[in-house]
C-alpha cells in the first residue's frame, strides 16, 4: 500500500506538457474563462516559446482583451513558429482592423481569400475592410465570383447587393434583391435593401430627366 500510493503520488504530480497547457487554454478560453486561459498561456510559454498554437490562442486572448498591439505580435509569433497559416492571417488582418489599418487588413484579408476562396468567415472581413476604404469595384469581383459558386450564402449576396447599389449598378442590385426574396422572403433587411434600390433608380431617374 505504501508503494502504491507513492507511486500514484508521482502520477498526480506530474504537470501537463505543452501540449496539455494548450488544450487547458483552449478549454479555458471556449468557455470564457480568459484570466484562467490568460495563465495557462503563460505557463505554456515558460515551457515552449515556440509553441505556435499558444500564441495563436495568445492572439484571440489579445482581442477579446481589446490590446490590439499585443495581438499583432502574438499572431506574428503564431505565423513564425508554425501556426495554422489561415488562422494566424486572419488575426493579423482582425488585430490590424483593430488598430485601425484598413489597408494592411484589407491586404491580410485578400491573400486568405485568394489562398480559401470559399471561405465565408474571410470574405466578411475583407468586407469589413474594403467598405472602409470603399473598394467596392474589388468587392464585386470577389464577392462575384464566391457567389457564383456559393448561391446559397444569403448574406454575402446581400453584401454583394449592397456593393452594386455603391457602383449604382441597379439592374444587378435588384437581381440578388429578388434571388434573396425566392430564397427567404423574410431575410433581415430586404425591405431596406428595396427601398434602397427603388430610392437610387428614382434619384438617377431625375438626374437623368433635368439634363
Amino acid at each position: 500500500p505504501a508503494l502504491a500510493l507513492s507511486f500514484w503520488k508521482r502520477v498526480l504530480a506530474i504537470e501537463p506538457d505543452a501540449d496539455g497547457y494548450h488544450a487547458l487554454a483552449k478549454a479555458a478560453l471556449e468557455e470564457g474563462r480568459l484570466d484562467e486561459a490568460e495563465r495557462r498561456l503563460a505557463e505554456l510559454r515558460s515551457r515552449s516559446p515556440k509553441h505556435g498554437g499558444g500564441w495563436l490562442l495568445s492572439g484571440i486572448v489579445s482581442m477579446q482583451r481589446h490590446r490590439f498591439a499585443e495581438a499583432k505580435t502574438a499572431f506574428e509569433r503564431a505565423a513564425t513558429y508554425g501556426a495554422d497559416r489561415r488562422k494566424a492571417k486572419l488575426g493579423l488582418g482582425m488585430a490590424a482592423m483593430g488598430l485601425a489599418e484598413s489597408a494592411g487588413a484589407w491586404e491580410l484579408f485578400l491573400d486568405v481569400a485568394t489562398e480559401h476562396p470559399d471561405d465565408a468567415e474571410t470574405l466578411h472581413w475583407l468586407l469589413r475592410a474594403g467598405t472602409s476604404l470603399q473598394r467596392w469595384e474589388h468587392l464585386e469581383r470577389v464577392l462575384s465570383q464566391y457567389v457564383s459558386r456559393n448561391p446559397g450564402d444569403l448574406s454575402l449576396r446581400f453584401a454583394l447587393a449592397g456593393v452594386f447599389l455603391r457602383l449604382n449598378r441597379l439592374t444587378a442590385a435588384r437581381y440578388e434583391h429578388d434571388s434573396i426574396r425566392l430564397l427567404d422572403p423574410v431575410f433581415d433587411g430586404l425591405s431596406e435593401l428595396a427601398s434602397a434600390i427603388d430610392e437610387k433608380e428614382s434619384a438617377l431617374t431625375h438626374h437623368h430627366a433635368a439634363r
